[in-house]
């Protein structure tokens, strides 16, 4: 398990990868504080690759930022 801050996508911002030894399948969540709102994203790579959770967090952080000072 590794847990990463990520800069630049809310006021904080981690992301926590679960890549298991062997046959298994690899784990990523993204969290993001947006002043009092939470944005979780996760995704996993059992039927094909990890999707580009930082990439899809971005503009929806960017949208909270908008709408919901």
């Amino acid at each position: 398990m590794t847990v990463t801050p990520v800069p630049g996508l809310g006021d904080e911002a981690i992301d926590l990868v679960n890549a298991p030894k062997g046959p298994y399948a690899t784990q990523e969540v993204l969290a993001v504080r947006i002043g009092d709102k939470v944005l979780f994203l996760d995704g996993d790579n059992i039927v094909d690759r990890l999707p580009h959770i930082k990439d899809l967090a971005a503009p929806i952080a960017k949208h909270i930022k908008e709408v919901a000072p």
